[in-house]
């Protein structure tokens, strides 16, 4: 009995002490929070990509999406989540977008990290997403002053994709039975892969491929071969 309460008060303990941690971290909710301003307070030895005997300053920030089918609306919206540094301070930050809620701050891979260069930062994510965000100064002799803010965007092509790809689907049994539409998309297809074809061999075996008289070239060259397929445009 004794050693069954001792049990359930060490995971009593253990719950509390995670349900702190948690709570200890930045947190933005799409569609209530629009930016939070904080300082990296977090000490952290051996960050992947640093030496490890450097000491830098992290912080994790957790973003929660709004229920996707509660704001349907939504679907043709995107979030622009911008890093920005407030203070005057040149240090070098780093940042590393994830959704791994098992790892452990500051301790992002190597090819997670991403340098904030000129003192800004810029992603973008679903706004029915989870993720976080994961920030780190250089070293922890110096406080840094950050600030992350979300921005909605609205993107006409979702919904241009969504109309054409119901009229599609809706009319797919009409389709099926249509020669018309297996040639159109056959030619089609295969114009396509010729086109690509023949972009691959202007840029990797015309000389100066790279350069703007070779990129001139090659988008003549590109110009004649679409007018040859395509004499109507």
């Amino acid at each position: 009995m004794a050693a069954a309460s001792l049990f359930l008060l060490c995971v009593i303990g253990t719950l509390f002490a995670l349900s702190s941690l948690v709570s200890s971290d930045q947190v933005i909710v799409v569609g209530e929070t629009k930016e939070i301003q904080f300082s990296p307070s977090l000490e952290v030895k051996a960050s992947p990509g640093l030496k490890p005997e450097i000491t830098t300053l992290c912080e994790r920030i957790h973003i929660h999406g709004i229920p996707r089918f509660e704001h349907m609306h939504k679907y043709a919206y995107s979030l622009k989540l911008t890093l920005s540094v407030s203070s005057a301070e040149d240090d070098i930050q780093h940042v590393c977008f994830h959704r791994n809620l098992t790892r452990e701050i500051g301790m992002c891979p190597l090819y997670g990290w991403k340098k904030v260069s000129n003192g800004l930062w810029i992603g973008a994510m679903s706004p029915f997403d989870q993720k976080i965000i994961d920030v780190r100064a250089a070293s922890s002799s110096t406080v840094v002053a950050l600030k992350v803010s979300i921005v909605e965007e609205w993107f006409v092509f979702r919904i241009a994709c969504l109309v054409i790809g119901t009229l599609l689907v809706s009319s797919a049994s009409t389709l099926c039975t249509s020669l018309a539409f297996y040639y159109a998309i056959t030619f089609s297809v295969g114009y396509v892969l010729v086109a690509l074809l023949l972009l691959n061999l202007l840029f990797n075996h015309l000389p100066s491929g790279r350069t703007p008289s070779g990129l001139f070239i090659n988008s003549s060259l590109v110009k004649i071969l679409v007018l040859s397929l395509f004499p109507q445009f």
